[in-house]
């Protein structure tokens, strides 16, 4: 009877605790972007206190339905400060997210790594096409339809 209360209850705090998150280092994130793969892998990198990234969260959570039948990946990297990781959590609570969230936190320059004319400004989002290791770097907020007509220029439609 006690296992089978805790089962209950441990599986109701798991679907209470909200989007899963995955807490990475850069490496994990390099190894992300040169990994080969055959979709088209579009990471989005925002934080919760920036209010354009905020805005566009919904067009990068619909992307894959308005791209039926086509290879697209999704990773949502948050650079949310160390100290935020509790406002990462209520966010993610609330928004619910699909695609993959992940957390980088890093003491090394990533910025640079990830790419070599990034200013550092958010929201900035790459796209890596399928057998390449080109990363094409937009540094802006979109709409659905300009984050749409971007990803059109990547897919061989």
């Amino acid at each position: 009877m006690k296992t089978t209360l805790f089962l209950i209850l441990f599986g109701i705090s798991l679907n209470l605790s909200g989007q899963p998150y995955r807490k990475v280092g850069l490496a994990e994130v390099e190894k992300q972007l040169t990994s080969a793969s055959d979709s088209l892998l579009i990471v989005n990198f925002w934080a919760t206190w920036c209010k354009p990234c905020i805005e566009e969260l919904p067009h990068f959570d619909s992307l894959v339905d308005r791209f039926p039948g086509q290879k697209i990946k999704v990773v949502l990297i948050s650079v949310d400060f160390d100290t935020q990781e509790a406002s990462l959590k209520r966010f993610l609570q609330r928004k619910k997210l699909q695609p993959e969230v992940w957390w980088l936190v890093s003491n090394e320059n990533w910025i640079d790594a990830i790419h070599p004319e990034w200013s550092g400004a958010l929201p900035a989002t790459l796209v890596i096409q399928p057998g390449s290791p080109e990363r094409h770097l937009q540094e802006s907020a979109f709409t659905a339809e300009t984050l749409d007509a971007w990803v059109r220029t990547f897919l061989h439609e």
